[in-house]
């Protein structure tokens, strides 16, 4: 029977059994024309504990009513178990708590938990800082930057509007477009259009 299981600052008694699941989350990759997969490590996940124990004795009640509240309250709390320090495992959460009843014991009540290892969630990055510039250093540091480059004076680039072939290919298409309009005129009376 495991000894010095404790939640919080509750100490369960007549502890059955505690069970601590773990598993990877490994990523299988497939490589297209090969056989087999390249596997990615992600880590671990969170891992799932089960605490199986019965409440007795006088204060079996309020140790029960505690024990609920910690499961309504679903924060983050201390679990100390020899297996969980085996495992490193510090925080949990209360993620299903079923309790029974057991006939013919007066007051002696059997618990199931189901804990959730907490991890704390990553530190948010920093957040960007946009450079103080205003248009006028922006515009002096654009042309610092370009009195730095080679003479380009020399270059002889041919730079021309590109607006004009574009608008004859426009209006050929539209003329095109009218023309399927004018053919389907009748098959559109036909239909009720």
């Amino acid at each position: 029977m495991p000894a010095g299981v404790m939640l919080d600052d509750l100490t369960l008694t007549v502890v059955q059994e505690v069970r601590i699941f773990e598993d990877r989350a490994l990523v299988a990759l497939r490589v297209p024309g090969r056989e087999g997969a390249a596997h990615q490590d992600f880590g671990r996940h969170p891992a799932h504990i089960k605490v199986v124990g019965f409440m007795v004795g006088d204060n079996s009640l309020a140790d029960l009513e505690a024990l609920r509240q910690k499961f309504q309250d679903h924060q983050p709390m201390p679990f100390t178990a020899d297996i969980a320090i085996a495992t490193e495992i510090q925080q949990v959460v209360i993620d299903d708590l079923r309790l029974s009843e057991v006939a013919g014991r007066p007051q002696q009540y059997l618990y199931v938990l189901f804990l959730l290892e907490f991890l704390p969630p990553p530190p948010p990055p920093a957040p960007l800082e946009a450079p103080d510039l205003d248009a006028e250093d922006l515009f002096g540091e654009i042309t610092d930057l370009l009195d730095e480059l080679p003479d380009l004076g020399s270059l002889d680039l041919d730079l021309t509007n590109p607006l004009p072939p574009l608008t004859g290919l426009v209006d050929s298409v539209t003329e095109a477009a009218s023309g399927i309009t004018a053919a389907l005129g009748p098959l559109t009376e036909l239909l009720g259009g």
